[in-house]
């Protein structure tokens, strides 16, 4: 999936799992992709993935961002209008931890 790194060059974010499960009868694909708030490009491979959903997100069953904070895993479901927006709306980690506390 491409996305923007955080100077503006363009970039590859490759998911950590596609999940494929029967759902009434038919195959779908779910992105879930573990995410680090800690690695430099946490919060633009966000964006890029949000995005991602925001254009193919009819094509896959479930699209999350999955973090573990403290000893609690949040996720964030991109496949959600309102969520994207906020993910879109991320500038750095510091405000990618915030919205993962908040899930």
């Amino acid at each position: 999936m491409p996305y923007k790194g955080a100077g503006g060059d363009d970039r590859g974010l490759y998911s950590d799992f596609l999940v494929f499960r029967d759902q009434d009868g038919d195959v779908v694909c779910d992105i879930i992709d573990p995410h680090s708030h800690a690695l430099a490009d946490a919060w633009p491979k966000a964006r890029g993935l949000a995005e991602y959903a925001t254009h193919h997100g009819d094509d896959f069953g479930r699209i999350k961002l999955i973090a573990k904070i403290g000893s609690n895993l949040k996720e964030l479901d991109l496949k959600n209008e309102k969520t994207r927006a906020a993910v879109r709306a991320v500038d750095s980690n510091a405000s990618l931890l915030r919205l993962l506390e908040l899930a």
